[in-house]
Parts: C-alpha cells; structure tokens; sequence
C-alpha cells in the first residue's frame, strides 16, 4: 500500500503529459502554416481591401509624399495628431535634416480599417503631393489558430497540474518539486504564447500605415528644379572632399620641407664645386 500512492501519482503525471502531446500531434497535422498574400481580393482605388470572408489578414499601406521643403516637419506633425485624434497608434517617427535644402521624414502608424478612409484623406491633402501608394495583405489565419489551439492546450495542463497538486493523498517532496516544476514551466508557455496570439490579433484587426516625406524645391513654370539643385549640391560635396583630400596631403608633407630643402642645397653645393674645378683636375 506504500508503493500505491506513488504509483498512482506517477502514472496520472505521465497520463497528463502523453494527453498533452496527443493534443499537439494532433494540431501539428494542420497543413504548413505560410503567409498568402494572394488570398486577399484588392480593388484599385477603394478605401480599404476586401476582407475574405472568414480569414485573417495583415493589411498595410505604404504612401510617398512630395513636400514642400519647409513644411515637412510640421506637416509630419499635423498628420500625427489626426491620427491620435482617429484613435491610431504611432508605431514610430523620424525626420532626418542632415543634408542641406533637403529633408526627409518617416512615420510609421496602426490605425482601425473603419478610421483608414478618413485618414488617407488627410495624408493626401495639399501640401502633399502623393507619388507612391501601395496596399497589401498578408493571410494570418493559420498562425493565429494555431497559437489559440496551443494556448489551449496549454492551458488545460495547467489546470491538470494545480489539480495533482489539491489532490488529497501523501506527495513526496520529489513529487511536488517535479509538479511545480512542470507547471511553471507550462505557465512561462502559456504567457508566451498569450504574448503572440495577441500579437497576430492585433496586426490583423488594424491597418498599418507607413509614410514616407520627401521635400521637393520651389517649382518655376511647373518646372521642378531640384535635381539641379541636387547636382549643385552635389558638385559642392565633390569640391570639398577634394580640397579635403589636398589640405590633408598638405599637411603629411610639411614636416618633410626642411629635410627636401637641405637634401637640394647639398646637391646643389656640390654641382657647384664639380664645376669650378680646373679642367686638369676632372
């Protein structure tokens, strides 16, 4: 009767562990779980993609915009808080002035499809001039079943566990240790994957929004003369890494002059000498 209570201890631990891997062969029979963005019906020119009835899908826009050169920041700025008041998340921002008459922004935002039209209305008012737009859609659907079918299974083990561990019954200290072990090691999974399955939730129930800023020079007669500009700029950039270049080899050489000059004036001295020789001494 000793022997009984381990026994039976054992083989219910071993019966929840073999129930749990039955789980997850039998899910791991889904087919291979890949991204299809074919799956998604896109029409040109309407506000949001078709959801495929009964799928989940990653949707993104990508925009480029033509600014003017100083309205860029600001205009950065009055998008933002459009899309803050529309109830979207700033994923990130940048805006870069490191060269001259040039400067260039990026945001990167998460918006509600029902909220998308109202914004892309906004982004594409003047000043903008939109050049690039672009949609996607990713198909998620098997990833996101299957991190709810895990978590599920997961979380019946826990449960399994805590009920090992109520069960009246003399436990070893082994026994508990192994059962506690066990059940932290199925809580950190559970939160893991609690972590993705909200993950995948919320990239498919939003739309993601990437903007690109680009400045663009006054224009004359319709005429856009920034790439003059750019290639003024750039000649300049040329002109100064090359008087760079001169200046730095300037420098090397200025601690070899006195040396040059003495090495000359010795040479020379002693053309001179050769010189004023008789001739019956050549």
């Amino acid at each position: 009767m000793k022997l009984y209570a381990p026994l039976k201890f054992m083989t219910a631990l071993a019966m929840a562990a073999l129930a749990l891997a039955g789980c997850e062969r039998k899910h791991d029979g889904h087919p291979p779980m890949q991204a299809d963005s074919g799956v998604m019906d896109i029409v040109p020119g309407a506000a949001a993609p078709q959801r495929t009835e009964g799928r989940h899908m990653e949707i993104a826009y990508s925009f480029s915009l033509l600014v003017p050169e100083k309205e860029v920041a600001s205009l950065q700025q009055r998008h933002l808080a459009e899309c803050r008041r529309l109830g979207c998340e700033v994923l990130g921002t940048s805006l870069d002035r490191s060269t001259r008459d040039f400067v260039s922004a990026q945001s990167s935002v998460r918006i509600a499809p029902d909220a998308f039209p109202a914004f892309e209305q906004t982004i594409s008012a003047p000043p903008s001039e939109v050049t690039y737009r672009s949609e996607s859609a990713t198909d998620r659907t098997l990833p996101l079943l299957d991190a709810e079918k895990r978590l599920e299974v997961k979380t019946l083990l826990r449960e399994r566990l805590t009920a090992m561990l109520r069960e009246p019954g003399q436990k070893s200290a082994a026994d508990i240790a192994a059962i506690e072990r066990q059940s932290a090691e199925v809580q950190g999974e559970i939160e893991s994957g609690t972590a993705q399955r909200d993950y995948l939730r919320k990239i498919t129930q939003t739309v993601r929004v990437d903007i690109a800023y680009r400045s663009v020079s006054a224009r004359v007669s319709g005429v856009n003369f920034s790439p003059v500009a750019d290639a003024l700029a750039g000649a300049g950039r040329t002109f100064v890494r090359s008087l760079a270049d001169l200046i730095a080899v300037a420098v090397w050489l200025v601690p070899w002059m006195p040396v040059a000059a003495l090495v000359y004036w010795i040479v020379r001295r002693l053309r001179r000498r050769q010189g004023s020789k008789p001739d019956s001494e050549r």
